[in-house]
């Protein structure tokens, strides 16, 4: 659901925060293409990213990563 007040706000706002720089600190970052070294904003770049070993090598474990990190954040958040 949707925030009540700005307390609330801020504290999910520190949350995602806090997420990505967890997941940068193990992946090295956050960016789609410098994860996979392709351009994911053309068509052409989506055709040789589908084309390539990229989604299950990098894409899939970063998913993984983010599911496991995200867990792990709300697991701590009282």
């Amino acid at each position: 659901g949707r925030p009540d007040s700005m307390d609330e706000v801020l504290v999910e706002l520190g949350l995602a925060r806090e997420l990505c720089r967890r997941f940068e600190a193990e992946m090295g970052t956050i960016n789609c293409r410098e994860l996979t070294g392709m351009d994911l904003t053309t068509e052409e770049g989506v055709q040789r990213f589908m084309a390539s070993d990229r989604p299950g090598t990098i894409c899939f474990p970063a998913v993984d990563t983010a599911y496991r990190l995200t867990v792990n954040l709300l697991q701590e958040t009282p």
